[in-house]
């Protein structure tokens, strides 16, 4: 009974979370030890894992294009960091966008720019939001407020 009851337990949509992360944060701690030893081919393994599964974060997200960068797979790269922009557009912070940028600049390819450009625009605009709030700062350039 006991084992039935921590399974329904640890099945309710708050702790279910919980477990979630913490199980994301252990494989997350095993792909960076992994990625200390230049294994990338290993980390990028768990990132799969985790993607699959819908467990990813921002940092894993930069991990994953930091493997791919290390492998001399550009392309995966510049993918990783496109899908990463796109999936924490709303609430990625301004500092996942700017090394997301520094990452992409770092392919040097003309469409990792383009992203760059994009990762930095949405970084610009995270920090107008957090200093002026969502609501004042939509459609105003930071230059052209009005009183």
């Amino acid at each position: 009974a006991d084992q039935a009851d921590l399974s329904t337990y640890l099945l309710q949509p708050t702790e279910l979370e919980t477990v979630q992360a913490a199980y994301r944060d252990v494989m997350h701690r095993q792909a960076r030890d992994l990625m200390a030893r230049s294994a990338w081919t290993d980390a990028l393994l768990l990132w799969q894992h985790l993607h699959q599964r819908k467990l990813v974060s921002q940092q894993l997200y930069l991990d994953a294009a930091r493997c791919f960068q290390r492998l001399g797979q550009a392309p995966d790269a510049a993918r990783v960091l496109s899908e990463a922009i796109e999936t924490f557009a709303k609430s990625g912070t301004a500092e996942f966008f700017e090394q997301a940028g520094d990452m992409a600049l770092e392919i040097q390819t003309e469409p990792a720019e383009t992203l760059a450009e994009r990762a930095y625009q949405r970084a610009i605009d995270t920090l107008r939001d957090t200093v002026s709030g969502p609501e004042t700062s939509a459609g105003n350039d930071l230059g052209n407020k009005t009183p």
